[in-house]
């Protein structure tokens, strides 16, 4: 279990962007895999609200609606309405044991 001070950082800045930067910390295979599973879940939901007419789209729709996920970071598009609930779900996901470790340090 990651403790508040080990965790990696999250923002939401205000474009309606999660960010996640992973420091000091490394993502494991499982970790991608999950991290990756949520993104494509929160993303299909929301442009099924956009798509039924129930959502405007996202400025700059259809590349807005993308996330990016690298070695080092996260940056995830979300609707002002769900950010805590998105940040609430990062944060369980990155409890878990065998998401995240700590990244080696190089000699």
């Amino acid at each position: 279990m990651l403790t508040p001070t080990t965790r990696p950082p999250m923002q939401c800045v205000p474009e309606g962007q999660i960010v996640v930067d992973f420091g000091r910390h490394r993502l494991t295979a499982d970790g991608r895999v999950e991290l990756e599973s949520l993104a494509h879940a929160y993303l299909g939901r929301w442009l099924g609200l956009v798509a039924e007419g129930h959502e405007a789209p996202p400025p700059g729709y259809p590349a807005s609606a993308q996330f990016s996920l690298t070695e080092t970071r996260l940056d995830l598009p979300v609707r002002r309405a769900d950010a805590l609930d998105v940040m609430r779900a990062l944060d369980a996901l990155f409890d878990r044991p065998g998401i995240l470790s700590p990244r080696r340090r190089k000699p």
